[in-house]
């Protein structure tokens, strides 16, 4: 409620970061999971980043790590290197907590054939999608047209 604003939605998935807003960052580093499902891709994957360190998990392929304070090009993956196991593992686990990996991809699948079948229906249809050319107007719901 920092505008004054009661909140429309009693929880949110997300942390409060209202400490950063005010410069009273909370002790710890910190931590954020990123999730990525765009269009094109064919399988989803998740990465988080706590601290210095990042790491992106692929189902199927070996995660990759990075010390972003001594690589923050990304240029060194340190997921197989045994003096960061320790990092490695516990943020794979922290990543993988509460992510359903095939549920995900499943309706990443289900949206884009969605997507596909109109798109091919507005082809086929031959309804011009100029973008710059204003639509006509709206019926006012009372009024009748404009």
């Amino acid at each position: 409620m920092m505008a004054g604003i009661e909140p429309v939605y009693p929880v949110a998935d997300g942390r409060d970061v209202s400490d950063l807003v005010y410069g009273e960052r909370r002790d710890g580093e910190g931590e954020v999971i990123v999730e990525y499902h765009g269009d094109g891709t064919w399988r989803g994957w998740r990465m988080i980043r706590r601290g210095d360190y990042k790491l992106v998990h692929v189902p199927g392929y070996e995660p990759a790590l990075y010390d972003l304070k001594q690589d923050p090009d990304e240029w060194n993956n340190l997921a197989s290197d045994p003096r960061y196991q320790e990092v490695a593992e516990d943020l794979k686990a922290r990543v993988l907590e509460d992510w359903d990996a095939d549920l995900c991809n499943e309706k990443t699948w289900r949206s884009q054939e969605r997507r596909i079948a109109i798109l091919n229906a507005i082809e086929q249809s031959r309804i011009s999608l100029d973008w710059q050319t204003p639509s006509p107007p709206v019926p006012h719901p009372t009024r009748g047209p404009a």
